[in-house]
């Protein structure tokens, strides 16, 4: 599995975060859009804790 994070700016200029997770599925690989959640800044700090919060609350423990 591999996870793909990436910043999207919607129609109302609020900065929005979207993870995908890429997988094996049946021998054939498939994207699956995992989480789409609105930041409250889009400076690298706030990219940061977005990407942090949101992988421990799918269980990864550390992430320094």
């Amino acid at each position: 599995m591999s996870l793909m994070i990436d910043g999207a700016t919607d129609k109302s200029v609020s900065e929005n975060e979207v993870t995908h997770a890429r997988i094996i599925a049946n021998g054939e690989p498939k994207n699956i859009m995992l989480d789409l959640k609105a930041l409250e800044h889009s400076h690298a700090d706030g990219l940061y804790l977005g990407s942090r919060t949101r992988l421990q609350k799918w269980g990864w423990k550390r992430m320094s």
